[in-house]
């Protein structure tokens, strides 16, 4: 039997985000980050500077922990997918869970500290996460932009 409505009888929400403002600076770097083409977060044209090379095993692991600080949340909420790609010259890149990020992150090769374009870790919204950043995130963002 139809009711003749043209109205959505279920309208999908994401889990619920946290305002804009209420995002850390770093937090703000990430989402920004998986919004651009590249989502470079290591590398030449990544957002996270590399750990100083005199670190030790743990000292780097402090470094590692507080870049992956504002990540996290977005990955555990299922709304940021991190990749790994070793080649520039092919596409391909394996993708590091939630519980590997620490340890891959520690890895001065598959951060990759070189100059290549596009090598190193990079995020990427997931399907969720776009919804996510469209549904206002991405309002809120592109009205601080200013080119005055």
């Amino acid at each position: 039997m139809s009711t003749g409505s043209t109205a959505p009888t279920h309208q999908w929400t994401p889990a619920a985000s946290p305002p804009w403002d209420e995002l850390t600076i770093a937090g703000r770097g990430v989402l920004v980050c998986a919004a651009e083409t590249s989502g470079m977060l290591t590398g030449a044209f990544g957002i996270w500077p590399d750990p100083p090379a005199d670190l030790g095993s743990m000292e780097r692991l402090d470094w590692v922990d507080r870049q992956l600080a504002p990540l996290l949340s977005f990955v555990r909420n299922g709304w940021i997918e991190v990749r790994h790609t070793p080649d520039a010259a092919s596409d391909a890149f394996t993708v590091i869970l939630l519980g590997g990020l620490r340890s891959a992150l520690a890895d001065p090769a598959v951060r990759y500290e070189g100059d290549d374009w596009g090598v190193g870790v990079g995020c990427i919204f997931t399907y969720t996460g776009l919804a996510v950043w469209r549904g206002g995130w991405s309002t809120a963002w592109s009205s601080r932009l200013n080119f005055g």
